[in-house]
C-alpha cells in the first residue's frame, strides 16, 4: 500500500497534524498547572523573603531539581520509549515499570542518605541546602510516575504529575501562611514533595495505568541504568545548561545575584513550558513514525510552538520593566537587554524544531549527547571568562549563544538522520 507524502505549506502542515492535537491539548492542560506552580512558587519566595534568604531557597530548589534529574538517569525517557514500543503487551510494560522504579528507588535512597551525612558534616543545618536530602527521593520518583502516564496515553495527567505539582502544593501553603524565614519555606516544600509523590503513585495504581507489580518484579537492576546512560547524561547536561548559571552565581556573585538571575530565567518558564509540552507530545510519536512522518510532525510542532510562544514573547519584549515589576518587584526592573537575549535564544530553539527529542527517540541519543556536551562546555568556559568582567549579564549572554549553537547543530544532525532513514 503506497503512502502519499504530506503536503507542504503552513495550512497543509496544520491540517495533517490535527489527528495528533488531542493528546497535545491534554498535555498542555495538565502541564500548565504544573508550570504555573513553579513560577508562582518562585514569585512568592522572591516577594516574601529578603534577597539573601530567597537566594538560599532558590539555590536549594535548583540544586534539588538537578540532582533529581541525575538520579532519574534518563530512565524517564527510557520508560516512554520502551512503553511506546511495547504497546499492547501489559505484562511487558509492568516489568519495565517495576524494574526501573525499583532501580531509581534504591539509588535515590542511597544518595539521599549520603547527602544528609555530607550536609551534617559541613554544618549546613541552618540553611535550606542542608535539608535538600529530605525532598530528593519524592522529587526523583514523581518524575517516573509522570513518565508512565505519558507513555500509557495520558499526557494530561503526565504533565499534571510532574515536579511542578510539588510547587503547586507548596505555593498553596505559602499563600495561606506567608513566611519570612528561608528554612521554614524549605520545610514546607519538602512536605509538599512527599505529598505530591504519594498522590501521583496512588493515582497511577488506583487508575491501573499499569497493573500493580508483584514483589518478584520489584528488583533493581543495572541494565536500565546502562541502557539509559546517554539519556541520563543528556538530561543532566540539559539542566546544567539551563540552570548552571544560577548555581554558579551563588559561588561567583553571591545569593542576591541568584535571586536576580533566577527571576530572569523564570521569565522563560512559559516558553520552556511550550518546548517541554511539545517534547512530551512528540516523543512517543517520534519513536514509532516513519521518517517522512517524523519530519512532517516536526514542522507541525514548529508552527504550533511559535504560535503559542509568540504572543508572550512579544509582550515581554515590548514591556520588560512592567512585567518584571509586576511579578518580582520594582528592584528587578531595567533588564530589557538581558530579556531580549534570553528570548532570542529560546525562540530560535523553537523555530528550528524539536530536534533533540527526535534524535533521542529514534535511537541517536549519542549524537544529541555530544552536541549538548559542546554547548555546556562553551557555556561554562564563556561564563568563566565573561562573568568577572560583566557580572551576571555574562551568564545571560553565554546562555543565548550556547543555546543557539546547540539548536543549529541539532537541526543539522536530525536532518542528516532522517535523510539516512529515507525521508
Amino acid at each position: 500500500m503506497s503512502v502519499t507524502a504530506p503536503s507542504s505549506g503552513l495550512r497543509g502542515r496544520i491540517k495533517a497534524g490535527l489527528p495528533h492535537l488531542t493528546p497535545l491539548t491534554a498535555a498542555l492542560s495538565g502541564r500548565v498547572i504544573s508550570a504555573a506552580g513553579v513560577l508562582l512558587f518562585n514569585i512568592l519566595v522572591t516577594r516574601q523573603l529578603s534577597l539573601s534568604q530567597a537566594g538560599q531557597v532558590l539555590t536549594a530548589f535548583v540544586a534539588l531539581m538537578g540532582m533529581a534529574i541525575l538520579l532519574q538517569g534518563g530512565m524517564t525517557l527510557l520508560l516512554i520509549r520502551k512503553l511506546a514500543v511495547a504497546q499492547g503487551d501489559r505484562a511487558a510494560q509492568t516489568r519495565v515499570v517495576a524494574r526501573i522504579v525499583a532501580t531509581v528507588l534504591v539509588l535515590a535512597c542511597g544518595v539521599s542518605a549520603l547527602a544528609g551525612l555530607i550536609a551534617w558534616g559541613l554544618g549546613w543545618s541552618d540553611q535550606p541546602i542542608g535539608y535538600l536530602w529530605l525532598a530528593l527521593l519524592p522529587t526523583t520518583l514523581i518524575g517516573l510516575a509522570a513518565a508512565v502516564f505519558k507513555a500509557r496515553g495520558h499526557p494530561g495527567w503526565g504533565g499534571f504529575w510532574e515536579v511542578g505539582m510539588i510547587s503547586v502544593l507548596a505555593s498553596g501553603a505559602l499563600l495561606i501562611t506567608p513566611q519570612t524565614d528561608a528554612l521554614t519555606v524549605w520545610w514546607i516544600f519538602c512536605m509538599a514533595a512527599w505529598l505530591a509523590c504519594l498522590l501521583a503513585f496512588g493515582h497511577m495504581l488506583c487508575a491501573r495505568i499499569v497493573p500493580a507489580p508483584g514483589p518478584g518484579l520489584l528488583r533493581p537492576s543495572l541494565a536500565p541504568m546502562i541502557e539509559a546512560r546517554h539519556l541520563g547524561l543528556i538530561a543532566g547536561l540539559s539542566y546544567l545548561a539551563q540552570w548552571g548559571g544560577v548555581l554558579l552565581s551563588s559561588v561567583l556573585l553571591g545569593e542576591d545575584s541568584v535571586t536576580l538571575l533566577n527571576a530572569l530565567f523564570r521569565l522563560l518558564a512559559p516558553l520552556q513550558f511550550v518546548i517541554l509540552t511539545l517534547d512530551a507530545w512528540l516523543a512517543p510519536e517520534f519513536a514509532v513514525l516513519e521518517p517522512y512522518q517524523a519530519r512532517h510532525l516536526r514542522r507541525v510542532g514548529i508552527c504550533l510552538g511559535l504560535g503559542l510562544a509568540g504572543p508572550y514573547a512579544a509582550v515581554l519584549l515590548l514591556f520588560p520593566d512592567a512585567v518584571m515589576t509586576a511579578l518580582f518587584g520594582a528592584e528587578f526592573a531595567g533588564q530589557g537587554l538581558a530579556i531580549a537575549l534570553l528570548m532570542a535564544g529560546t525562540l530560535t530553539q523553537i523555530a528550528l524544531g524539536a530536534n533533540g527529542i527526535l534524535l533521542t527517540m529514534r535511537g541517536d541519543e549519542a549524537r544529541n549527547f555530544h552536541i549538548l556536551c559542546l554547548r555546556v562546555t562553551l557555556f561554562l568556559i564563556g561564563s568563566a571568562c565573561l562573568v568577572p568582567l560583566l557580572g551576571y549579564p555574562g551568564f545571560v549572554l553565554m546562555f543565548a549563544v550556547s543555546i543557539l549553537l546547540q539548536s543549529l547543530l541539532n537541526r543539522v544532525a536530525a536532518d542528516h538522520l532522517l535523510r539516512a532513514e529515507g525521508a
